[in-house]
């Protein structure tokens, strides 16, 4: 942006100083400097002659409430040093009048007025943490010196200090471009603001149109662009063929409120008989249509004083062409109207996406009313809704409805759940409510659901209950009753009848997911929003929620308080805002659960309560029967992140350049289509090769050498640093107790680096690291490795030191069941050499044996996947593991390891809840009030004083940004620095608005244009009506795109006050049929009971896997579930390589919950879940028992379809979970308390045991 020039005159009648004699020039431009202690807003002030104290009079006009309450802080240029003898006499939003003694003549100062130390993220802005806080004015100046000039509190109105010698104000800066106030946040003064006035005497409101490129963003005051402008009734823009065009009309209520506003639209004209129709011009404030498709009508209103943008949209033909021209006629209520000229002038190319590939166009303004997803459609996995007279049919799944519109009868994977059918009951003086006149009929049919409407009524009440059965399970109930009489109710009950072998599992309504007991009680709570609990087993389940609003998701924000509010005062207006009238019935609604001889019996009731002749009660619950479909064999191909093996990145928000925003991604879609193009060029492999030898004999780790003589099978100039799927493998040396060494190329190094990993020292894990540097490495050369140990730890490239470190030795541990192991597709290994040595700079190195060597293998002897060295101190050889080649080159063998290739998925962090403030429509959502935008105070008509007061009170608070641009009514959400030293400082969003809209056709544009082709949700900020829209989005846009969830245990955080007593699954519940994965994470504790697990952490019941997160979470533990702590716990890549070799994808997982599952153990604690495959399982062993514990396996051999008399057991070797073992089926296992064992359970046919890869070697090189 140019530099904003601004005239300024500077009235007597506003300051204590003479009037200027000629008007102030001031320039806007962008500096730059540090933001601690100084913020982002300064003026640059020239001192040309000697004096001991100067004035100047900074024409700031800045925006922010009490601004005397901010410190000024004043700089030398010359030398960065602050000044201390600084008197800010007057300060204002329009100007500052500050003296000052300077230091250095003639010089340059720097005079900040919003001064702060900046909070590094969103912690910091929490409790007592003065980061974000603006500097409060403190005197710094000399007592003497400010005698001397009259400065003094008493002698300041003498105005002697008037005559000091003047200081020129040559510059007001901003930090950064975003950080510029210019033009449109550059406040015309009073003055200014009456002249304006005294132009247009007749006119209530004024109306000042503007084009998109400067949004309109304060709502208090005029911008000085528009005092000398002058207000204007004609608006001209400049729009392409094919684009949908914004634009906006500021309205200024300088009169009188503006309230119920109402727009024509013309139809604009053009040559030749062309137009655009009205039809094709939306004014975004007046009219809409909501997440559900339903069009909406919203007021436009406007207190006295007050500034707020009309935003149009015009969707410009293909084959427009020239100028078009047409009229806007705005009518508020009881005031005259405005007609505003619009001129749009069309030229150029077709914008064939309406223009939505530029950010600055804001044409996706119009995604606000999109529709997309809201086809009435079954979204896959799920079948069509099959419907017989009242039996209803969906995927896994059937539902009788009885007369009255409740279930008779709920199944699932052919178990029924109820016991008896469902009911709600109702219960006057005279007894049970008895209902005639019961009809039924259908309202809707479809593939995506089946709607009944059932009526009945009595002498005293009519009863209508909508029943709504959806294609994934969900049934939704409306019941309406309907006095016929003034009634007093003692009740009105829900009763669910469960059947005592389908209820063995329960969660929610406050208690923790596990095992049922035989009672519960609950009752509503303001603050908690548990009114919804499963009951179920594995196989058959169902969740019943109570319902609040279906228009609601979440709990709403109860507005901040004014002075002296309490907080129950808020909790009132949750109960009167929030809760139902019809379930919580003044606190006497509440839920239990008892065990009867026919049922496990839910009975959810309201209360005695009268009912009025007329009045209506509505009460409204929800059913989801589970688990919604079968569990998902494409999980074992799922593998989160890419950069630890995995085959699926994961893009966060914060990463640069191509995704640093919050919720915004379409920001740098460019970047990000890129970057995903380059992930999928280097696809990561399963089923890689490698070599394996055992260490025990063959290496000493007190002093030693390992030489290995490679050609390099990479290009070492690709990739950038911190990008890990660069880095090469090599060598490790992997102990039984989980340490290990390693040795291999770094992308951060560019050479060649080595460690020693200690995961238990969790304050150091890697007490040595060093790296090499090799930048002038090529492809195709040779060269000669070495790691040497002893004296020092040391790396040698051909024979010259390349790193070293003082540690002596290596790792001081057993090297029983250790493996050495080469791997990776990066270098062609043609030898290695163990030598017991410590190895001399500039020593030859020769792979021939001598007297030291401990193993020198050079690869010309393989056989049936094993290599016979040419020496080797203990064993018969090495093992190959699945693929790898030999070639002859010249006299030399080259081993290359391979691997198949696994196609990459890309998932990307992007939801609602919170959003960045670099979103180019923020100002326009701004202008919809609180329609998407979370408020804290209507800043467009609240009162001035109660503005005031939310502003006295320094709310909503925030980063310093939004504090100095938003000012008032915003909620402050998450903070996030970006490298450029911006700040992303994002702001809540409501739970369901138009924004949805956006989000959704956000999501198409992401898939379509960048190849991303999953989604990340960190909790989930909508509804299931939103969560289908997702879906059907995605799976449109790509069939095989897939949506990974995580949320932290929200049943009782540290940081709350009133915990929530509410589990993610339970809350979530409604969107897991349209998910993918699981990772819950944060806060879950893994020392909690199988049961817990089960239910939830697992997804299992509910038709869904997923993973571990918190500590990495429990590996032997987790694959019983079947889940890996993916990056936070250091096995998961090994995890997923013993998948492969084991072949799990093709398994039946059977999981100790199931009577059929074929292996058990001998003790309660520790249990047993089969992958079986035809002839081979893999068995997963973990412990909850509290003590080291041993077990005998129970099998079943005939439903394993092993012959005992031929099986084996074999623990192969699982990196930072097992070492090498073999078990025969009589044997005791030692299992040790919170561990267990992955055991492959096979019949001995002759071949070789499994190595750590748990492969089966072959000749072919493909040792699966």
């Amino acid at each position: 942006m140019k530099p904003f020039r601004l005239i300024t005159v500077v009235l007597g009648v506003m300051c204590l100083f003479a009037p200027a004699s000629a008007p102030q020039e001031v320039r806007y431009e962008v500096a730059s400097w540090q933001e601690e202690g100084r913020g982002n807003h300064r003026a640059i002030v020239e001192v040309s002659e000697p004096a001991d104290a100067v004035r100047v009079r900074i024409p700031w006009r800045r925006r922010d409430p009490f601004p005397e309450r901010k410190a000024i802080l004043v700089f030398d240029s010359a030398t960065g040093k602050g000044i201390a003898n600084v008197v800010p006499v007057t300060v204002t939003q329009e100007y500052g009048e500050i003296i000052f003694q300077p230091a250095t003549v003639p010089g340059r100062y720097e005079v900040y007025y919003l001064p702060y130390d900046p909070p590094h993220w969103v912690w910091d802005m929490w409790g007592e943490s003065a980061k974000g806080k603006y500097f409060a004015p403190k005197l710094t100046a000399e007592p003497e010196w400010l005698r001397k000039h009259h400065l003094t509190p008493e002698e300041l109105s003498s105005g002697a200090w008037r005559s000091l010698p003047g200081a020129n104000v040559l510059a007001i800066q901003a930090r950064t471009e975003w950080d510029r106030f210019d033009p449109m946040e550059i406040i015309a003064t009073r003055e200014e603001v009456q002249n304006l006035l005294a132009r247009y005497p007749a006119r209530s409101y004024l109306t000042f149109p503007e084009d998109r490129r400067y949004p309109i963003r304060m709502f208090d005051h005029l911008p000085y662009r528009w005092v000398e402008r002058g207000a204007t009734q004609e608006f001209v823009g400049q729009a392409q063929p094919g684009e949908f065009y914004p634009f906006q009309i500021g309205i200024y209520a300088a009169r009188q409120p503006v309230r119920q506003l109402k727009v024509t639209v013309s139809d604009l004209h053009g040559e030749g008989g062309r137009h655009i129709p009205a039809s094709a011009v939306r004014v975004f404030n007046l009219q809409g249509t909501d997440w559900l498709g339903r069009r909406i009508q919203r007021d436009f209103s406007l207190t006295t004083g007050r500034v707020r943008a009309l935003w149009v949209g015009v969707q410009v033909p293909r084959d427009a062409s020239g100028t078009y021209t047409g009229t806007l006629r705005l009518k508020p209520q009881g005031l005259e109207e405005t007609v505003i000229t619009v001129r749009l002038k069309v030229s150029g190319d077709v914008l064939e996406d309406a223009g939505d590939s530029d950010n600055w166009r804001l044409s996706r303004l119009r995604w606000l009313d999109s529709t997309i997803g809201l086809e009435e459609t079954a979204v896959p996995p799920y079948t069509p809704v099959k419907v017989s007279g009242k039996r209803a049919e969906i995927l896994g799944r059937t539902v009788r409805l009885g007369q009255l519109g409740f279930p008779e009868s709920i199944t699932s994977n052919g178990r029924e759940i109820l016991a008896s059918p469902l009911s709600l009951v109702v219960e006057t003086s005279a007894g049970k409510a008895r209902w005639s006149s019961v009809r039924q009929r259908r309202v809707k049919h479809n593939e995506a659901l089946i709607e009944w409407q059932s009526t009945a009524e009595n002498d005293l009440l009519s009863q209508r209950v909508q029943t709504r059965l959806e294609f994934d399970g969900c049934m939704l109930f409306t019941v309406t009753l309907r006095a016929k009489r003034d009634v007093t109710l003692r009740d009105v009950w829900l009763e669910v009848p469960f059947r005592h072998e389908v209820a063995t599992y329960m969660m929610g309504m406050a208690r923790r997911g596990g095992k049922r007991p035989s009672s519960w009680e609950w009752k509503w709570h303001p603050r908690r929003s548990n009114n919804l609990v499963w009951v179920g087993d594995v196989d058959a389940g169902m969740q019943v929620k109570l319902e609040v609003n279906r228009e609601i998701w979440g709990i709403p924000v109860p507005p901040i308080p004014a002075e002296g509010a309490s907080a129950q005062a808020q909790e009132q207006w949750l109960i009167s805002n929030y809760l139902p009238a019809s379930w919580y019935n003044e606190g006497k609604g509440g839920c239990t659960f008892n065990e009867t001889a026919e049922a496990f019996m839910m009975r959810a009731y309201s209360g005695q309560r009268q009912m009025k002749v007329g009045e209506e009660m509505q009460f409204l619950f929800r059913l989801l029967i589970t688990p919604f479909k079968p569990l998902d064999r494409n999980r074992w191909d799922m593998r989160i992140p890419l950069w630890v093996g995995g085959n699926i990145a994961h893009i966060h928000h914060a990463h640069e350049p191509y995704n640093p925003f919050i919720n915004y991604p379409m920001l740098r879609w460019r970047e990000l289509a890129e970057s995903v193009r380059t992930l999928r060029e280097n696809p990561p492999l399963r089923h890689k090769g490698s070599l394996h030898y055992p260490a025990e004999g063959n290496i000493d780790l007190s002093q030693g050498t390992l030489h290995l003589r490679v050609r390099v099978n990479f290009d070492p100039k690709a990739g950038k640093a911190g990008d890990p799927q660069f880095n090469q493998s090599l060598f490790s040396l992997l102990l039984a107790n989980g340490e290990s060494i390693g040795f291999y190329w770094n992308i951060d190094d560019r050479g060649m680096r080595a460690y020693l990993h200690q995961p238990a020292r969790v304050d150091n894990p890697y007490p040595v690291l060093i790296g090499s540097h090799q930048p002038q490495w090529r492809q195709d050369e040779i060269h000669t490795l070495t790691l040497s140990w002893g004296k020092r730890f040391a790396i040698y490239v051909d024979g010259e030191l390349a790193a070293e470190s003082p540690h002596q030795g290596t790792l001081q541990a057993s090297l029983q069941g250790a493996l050495m192991r080469l791997e990776g597709q990066g270098f062609a290994i043609q030898a290695i050499k163990v030598s017991r040595r410590e190895f001399s700079e500039g020593a030859p190195v020769e792979f021939t044996p001598d007297g030291d060597t401990l193993l020198l293998d050079t690869f010309t002897d393989v056989r049936n996947g094993h290599t016979r060295p040419q020496r080797i101190a203990k064993g018969e050889g090495g093992f190959l593991n699945d693929k790898y080649n030999l070639r002859r080159i010249g006299d030399a063998v080259e081993l290359v390891f391979s691997g198949e290739p696994m196609p990459v998925g890309v998932n990307i962090y992007y939801t609602v809840r919170e959003l960045t403030n670099h979103a180019p429509e923020l100002w326009a959502l701004r202008s919809l009030g609180d329609e998407v935008l979370v408020t804290d105070v209507d800043i467009y008509n609240a009162p001035e004083q109660s503005l005031r007061v939310q502003q006295e009170k320094d709310l909503p608070g925030g980063h310093p940004w939004l504090k100095e641009h938003l000012v008032s009514g915003y909620s402050p959400a998450w903070l996030q620095y970006l490298g450029s030293g911006e700040i992303d400082a994002a702001i809540a969003t409501q739970g369901l608005s138009r924004w949805h809209n956006f989000y959704l056709e956000g999501l198409r544009f992401l898939i379509e244009r960048t190849g991303i082709d999953g989604l990340y949700l960190d909790g989930i900020g909508y509804d299931r009506e939103i969560m289908k829209r997702v879906r059907r989005v995605m799976k449109k846009a790509n069939p095989n795109s897939r949506i990974d969830f995580h949320s932290g245990d929200n049943w009782s955080p540290p940081w709350l006050s009133e915990p929530p007593l509410s589990s993610p699954a339970n809350e979530y519940m409604e969107h897991f049929p349209y998910l993918d994965t699981l990772w819950l994470g944060e806060l879950y504790d893994y020392n909690l009971p199988p049961d817990y697990w089960l239910v939830e952490i697992s997804g299992i019941p509910f038709g869904l896997m997923g993973d571990m997160l918190q500590d990495g979470g429990n590996p032997y533990r987790g694959m019983i579930y079947g889940m890996t702590g993916r990056e936070r716990h250091p096995s998961a890549a090994h995890i997923w390589q013993l998948w492969d070799d084991f072949g799990i994808q093709d398994a039946e997982m059977l999981g100790y919950w199931r009577k059929e599952c074929p292996v058990r153990t001998d003790h309660p604690d520790v249990l047993v879940t089969v992958y079986r495959k035809k002839g081979k399982s893999l068995l997963a062993l973990a412990s909850w028992a509290k003590e080291d514990v041993q077990v005998h396996l129970q099998i079943d051999w005939r439903a394993l379809g092993i012959r005992p008399d031929r099986c084996r057991i074999t623990a192969p070797a699982v990196l930072h979970v097992q070492s090498p073992t073999r078990f025969s089926p009589d044997q005791p296992i030692p299992v040790p308390a919170g561990k267990g064992w992955l055991l492959v359970l096979d019949e001995d046919l002759g071949t070789s045991p499994l190595s750590s890869s748990a492969g089966l070697v072959r000749e072919d090189g493909d040792s699966r």
